[in-house]
């Protein structure tokens, strides 16, 4: 009689790597637990630049088998939204669609400032600063520059007793 004994492979613990290192670093890490890199995915991430690594799949500490691949979950940097086309806009109606273009709201933080010009009605907004279809940065500052209005002739008028308005 013969007995055999089967041994089987022992778990490996996925080891727990530090955000923000290279995509090189954590695969060498992997590789120096004697495990191999499964799929590479993208993920958007407000804190982490473009291209480091967030964490794995599954999480370091995990116990896996032999020949098991761990992901990678590596950062695309932040969500981006493209600039909607705001020109010829009122501001009001500018300011309104920049702050909608994504959730949450306010998707970009607009900022106003007038720009003379003769292409365009008065109150209408000329251009924007990033350019309109630039992809920005959820949260990021947009300024829109709409066409000075006329000044009102009534802001000179001084009004009198009798209840009408002279000129100043």
């Amino acid at each position: 009689v013969f007995l055999v004994r089967v041994l089987r492979p022992r778990a490996i613990t996925v080891p727990v790597l530090e955000a923000g290192i290279s995509i090189a670093e954590a695969t060498d890490a992997l590789a120096d637990a004697g495990i191999d890199v499964g799929e590479i995915r993208s993920v958007t991430d407000p804190d982490i630049p473009a291209g480091q690594l967030i964490g794995t799949n599954p999480p370091g500490g995990t116990e896996i088998p032999p020949g098991s691949l761990v992901d990678l979950l590596v950062s695309a940097g932040r969500e981006t939204v493209r600039l909607p086309d705001v020109n010829d806009r009122t501001e009001a109606d500018a300011r309104r669609i920049l702050e909608e273009a994504c959730d949450p709201q306010p998707c970009l933080q607009v900022t106003i400032d007038a720009e003379p010009s003769g292409d365009t009605a008065d109150g209408r907004v000329v251009r924007t600063d990033p350019p309109a279809n630039t992809p920005v940065p959820v949260g990021s500052r947009v300024t829109a520059y709409p066409s000075p209005r006329p000044a009102d002739d009534t802001d000179d008028l001084v009004p009198t007793d009798d209840g009408h308005s002279d000129p100043a």
